[in-house]
């Protein structure tokens, strides 16, 4: 087996800390939504009032998968 170069190495790291950072509780990553309600991202709804506003802040909680909310 050849050797990762640690660029690639790095990278992939990166990329998976950050898929962690910003996904859902249900998955393991973003404990108690703690990323989300810092960006305050609303996280996507199937029941979500935004698709009629257009320039107007959310004032929505995140919630995840599971139902929870933070």
């Amino acid at each position: 087996m050849s050797p990762i170069p640690s660029k690639v190495l790095f990278t992939h790291i990166l990329d998976n800390t950050m898929e962690g950072l910003i996904a859902d509780p249900i998955s393991g990553g973003n404990r108690n939504m703690a990323f989300w309600r810092k960006t305050s991202f609303p996280v996507a709804r199937h029941d979500c009032p935004c698709a009629t506003l257009y320039n107007e802040k959310l004032d929505l909680d995140p919630l995840s998968i599971a139902g929870r909310a933070a």
